[in-house]
């Protein structure tokens, strides 16, 4: 992962408040293929960065920033494209227009904190491999029936059968961690949303207890578990597992359902699943969107940042 940063300025004064968007061109020259992946504004300085973007190739990102100054709104862009590292100075000369461009759809930066995002979009499967935007973990579908409405685009349905992702590109995840998903359940029973080593992290649905949706790490000890007392169906629920190591705690819908400490967790296999347990047990019977995995303890900001905007940055 790489950062890039630079200022924005007008014959030589510095713009404090422009939208800047990143833009990720692929390398290719038609806008139609080219997406928005970072964000941000300009500080009193005109100054900007964002970071968590891939180690950039020669013409890759471009910079577009943006400012509404009321009488005008003013246009720049970056010359040449960004490669990195590098520090990217805006024309001196914007683009004045007589009326304001249309807003810019932009997307949000890949957090440093990032490990793996699996959008279950259809933009982002390719036959039977769930692409991870985030990095290089791609899961393998096995069944899961791609392109159903989603929360957030699309997502996958698993027929609570015998569908589930396989995540094993994973390796071995220890934390710190903090595992986030959608899911939207037409039945619940004894079900694993992701389970990671035989349930050495795992999102459940009473499988240690019948009170609802669980949060589960193992450790030496055995079960070290957190519960919802809820067993939602037919409705998007957004449920986030995180620990710092020594604790745990468990959210849905971005309220916390508590914490609980717990000891080291030891590994035994990489496995890791979407949809099921590893150990071809435990089906969901239903949807589940946006599986993202980072390599820390999310605060509460950060959980309700994700439930509300889809980032943890707000």
């Amino acid at each position: 992962m790489t950062r890039l940063s630079g200022r924005v300025p007008e014959t030589g004064t510095a713009i404090e408040g422009a939208t800047v968007a990143v833009v990720d061109t692929q390398g290719v020259e038609d806008p139609a293929q080219w997406s928005v992946v970072a964000w941000d504004t300009t500080d009193a300085n005109g100054e900007w960065s964002v970071s968590g973007l891939e180690a950039a190739t020669t013409e890759r990102y471009h910079a577009i920033a943006q400012y509404d100054g009321g009488a005008e709104f003013v246009n720049f862009e970056s010359l040449p494209y960004l490669s990195t590292p590098a520090d990217v100075f805006a024309p001196e000369t914007g683009l004045t227009v007589g009326t304001p461009t249309p807003t810019m759809s932009v997307g949000s930066a890949i957090p440093d904190s990032a490990i793996a995002r699996l959008t279950f979009d259809d933009a982002d499967t390719s036959g039977s491999t769930a692409v991870d935007i985030w990095g290089s973990f791609d899961g393998t579908i096995n069944g899961a029936t791609t392109g159903a409405t989603g929360h957030i685009n699309e997502a996958y349905d698993f027929d609570g059968t015998n569908d589930f992702v396989d995540w094993d590109s994973l390796g071995n995840i220890t934390p710190p961690i903090s595992v986030s998903l959608w899911m939207n359940a037409d039945s619940l029973g004894t079900t694993r949303f992701f389970d990671h080593d035989g349930t050495r992290i795992a999102l459940m649905h009473e499988q240690q207890t019948t009170s609802g949706l669980e949060f589960a790490i193992v450790d030496s000890g055995g079960y070290k578990l957190l519960t919802s007392g809820t067993s939602p169906t037919g409705q998007w629920v957004h449920l986030v597992g995180a620990t710092d190591g020594s604790t745990m705690e468990f959210y849905v819908d971005a309220t916390s359902q508590g914490t609980v400490s717990h000891g080291t967790v030891t590994e035994s296999e990489d496995a890791t699943r979407v949809g099921s347990g590893t150990a071809d047990s435990d089906y969901h019977d239903g949807k589940i969107d946006d599986p993202r995995i980072y390599d820390k303890r999310l605060s509460d900001t950060e959980v309700s940042n994700l439930y509300n905007t889809g980032s943890i940055n707000g």
